[in-house]
């Protein structure tokens, strides 16, 4: 079998603190803990090691990263400073999706810097896939109701940042989508 794709959690924590969300977030800090962990596992390439210790072949098949979390914009800085590395042990990769409550300010500076390294690093056929999923739970009453007050205009902030951005279209495709979340 071979393996295409991995996730990677980027962070433990997240900037909002939705009704509905089945993360913990305990006072006691153990979210710190762990996202202290995800931090080392970075800096040290655990996640790099894991891969191949498992099966070096997957240098060759994995075409595909996720990054999540949390809110994987806290930290996107820990998978993009070793963005080289990635693309180096894995000549193969073609595609970069995640998922993002989309407020974090400047948000969509960080997506345009990732986007300008995968221009750099990217030298296949095909354009490069970049999923953007966004989450939304509907107009500005709803969401702020279920993921706090002020999130709708920061997200709206940065969907017109978004749709303003500058990147080498004619080697990286985005597609972005919405994710809502239902509640009572």
């Amino acid at each position: 079998m071979a393996f295409e794709h991995c996730t990677l959690f980027t962070t433990a924590l997240c900037n909002l603190n939705c009704g509905y969300c089945y993360i913990c977030k305990d006072k006691a800090g153990g979210l710190q803990y762990i996202d202290k962990d995800v931090e080392d596992d970075f800096k040290n390439r655990r996640q790099i090691k894991q891969i191949l210790d498992y099966d070096d072949s997957i240098r060759d098949t994995l075409t595909g990263v996720t990054l999540w979390g949390g809110e994987p914009f806290l930290h996107v800085e820990r998978f993009v400073d070793d963005i080289d590395y990635w693309f180096e042990i894995f000549p193969n990769i073609k595609s970069l999706d995640t998922s993002t409550n989309f407020t974090i300010p400047n948000q969509v500076s960080l997506i345009e810097n990732m986007l300008k390294q995968i221009d750099r690093l990217y030298h296949g056929e095909d354009k490069f896939h970049f999923d953007l999923q966004i989450s939304i739970d509907g107009y500005e009453e709803m969401n702020d109701a279920g993921r706090g007050k002020g999130t709708t205009q920061k997200f709206l902030k940065n969907f017109r940042d978004l749709c303003k951005m500058n990147y080498n279209y004619d080697k990286i495709y985005i597609e972005v989508h919405t994710k809502p979340t239902l509640s009572k």
